[in-house]
């Protein structure tokens, strides 16, 4: 199965909003039966768990902890209310190269990274909830906690598995052009065009999805490792992997992206190198020209407040300390 068959199967199964006009565009679908369904399943889950939580932490002691943890479990199942609708915003602003990548999608090694990943997320959040069933007094109480949670950790998966994989399958496919035309002895001046006005299209589709990730991931790492780091008892310990998750999901991200960038400086190389050897001055300026480009498009963004590369994630968990040691501080 190639990419544009897993990102059909997500539409069908009404993981990912998005559909084509009439001109075989894609756009937003917010209308998807199946989609509307399934988020009113969502919606029971989450109506449930809030209300469940509030009456829980109006039962006990308020605090800027207690605070902070009913808050970090609210943000991380409500954020994945925007991310499919995210997704799809993405897959309108690729273009007609949404539904056109042919990479092979079989590479175990990166699914089962980004499975266990967003287990180890789960399974965080998972812990800091054992407590909370604890103190249920009825059976029915929880029951019905029990069911919204696991609502609640099915759509963590599908929410954050389809993200991860539609964006994966984009950047493969680009990934996937640009080692063909390294593997040739010679490519057309066409050709890098057409790598950098694809490049151009991804880099612009990811703007809305980064800012919003990139922040929200920021805001539940901080939290998470101050729940981790002040935790009274073993199951609060448990927010630690959160924090791990995010960390190491964003690297995987990164990771992905600098293989990206890396195929593009190899590319732009065999460019000025083509333009090198045409017999005419003007094929030479032609190959000049898409190669300086190619040079200067830089890295993906978020809306050029910060970039998608190892340098993000270092200030990030500088971020991350910094907060953690104001929040310690603001207790004590």
């Amino acid at each position: 199965m190639n990419s544009v068959e897993t990102i059909q199967r997500f539409i069908k199964l009404g993981l990912l909003p998005l559909s084509k006009d009439k001109n075989g565009e894609p756009k937003l679908n917010l209308t998807n039966e199946k989609f509307i369904i399934l988020n009113l399943v969502r919606m029971l889950g989450i109506t449930g768990y809030l209300y469940l939580s509030i009456i829980d932490l109006l039962n006990n002691d308020l605090s800027m902890k207690s605070g902070i943890s009913f808050t970090f479990r609210i943000l991380g199942y409500l954020g994945g209310f925007v991310l499919p609708a995210l997704t799809a915003i993405t897959g309108q602003r690729l273009g007609p190269n949404s539904f056109r990548g042919q990479s092979d999608t079989c590479c175990w090694k990166n699914w089962t990274l980004i499975g266990v990943l967003i287990s180890l997320y789960a399974f965080g959040i998972l812990t800091m909830h054992i407590h909370f069933l604890l103190r249920k007094e009825t059976v029915a109480e929880f029951s019905v906690f029990f069911i919204c949670l696991a609502v609640n950790f099915l759509f963590i998966y599908l929410d954050y598995g389809v993200l991860m994989a539609s964006c994966f399958l984009w950047v493969n496919d680009l990934k996937s052009k640009l080692k063909h035309i390294l593997a040739q002895n010679k490519a057309t001046v066409e050709e890098f065009e057409e790598i950098l006005l694809e490049f151009s299209k991804l880099r612009y589709s990811m703007e809305v999805l980064a800012s919003f990730v990139f922040p929200l991931s920021q805001v539940l790492a901080v939290a998470s490792a101050y729940l981790g780091f002040t935790a009274e008892n073993i199951y609060i310990y448990g927010s630690l992997l959160p924090s791990t998750g995010i960390i190491f999901l964003l690297l995987t991200v990164v990771n992905v992206l600098e293989d990206l960038y890396n195929l593009m400086d190899e590319a732009t190389d065999k460019a000025e190198d083509q333009g090198l050897q045409q017999l005419t001055l003007r094929e030479m300026q032609r190959f000049k020209i898409v190669a300086a480009k190619l040079r200067s498009v830089g890295s993906f963004t978020g809306f050029g407040f910060f970039t998608i590369q190892r340098d993000t994630l270092t200030a990030m968990l500088e971020t991350t300390i910094t907060y953690i040691i104001i929040l310690f501080q603001s207790i004590s």
